[in-house]
């Protein structure tokens, strides 16, 4: 899976990176069921999925650094 942080594509700004990023879990947040992601290769940062646009196809998360996706 890949993330974008939303503000480069919604805003269409420059310097947006993509993060490989895998599911370990899921939680219940006020009753909202959301994946708790973590950076591939740095199990301790933790991917905020209400601040990250998620991809599961490359091509579309570079659309979105690009400013063409969101």
């Amino acid at each position: 899976m890949y993330a974008v942080h939303k503000k480069y594509p919604d805003e269409k700004m420059n310097g947006g990176k993509i993060i490989v990023c895998r599911v370990k879990s899921f939680e219940n947040r006020a009753g909202e069921i959301l994946p708790i992601l973590t950076e591939k290769g740095n199990a301790k940062r933790v991917i905020d999925p209400k601040a990250h646009h998620l991809y599961f196809e490359l091509p579309k998360a570079i659309d979105a650094i690009r400013g063409n996706a969101g």
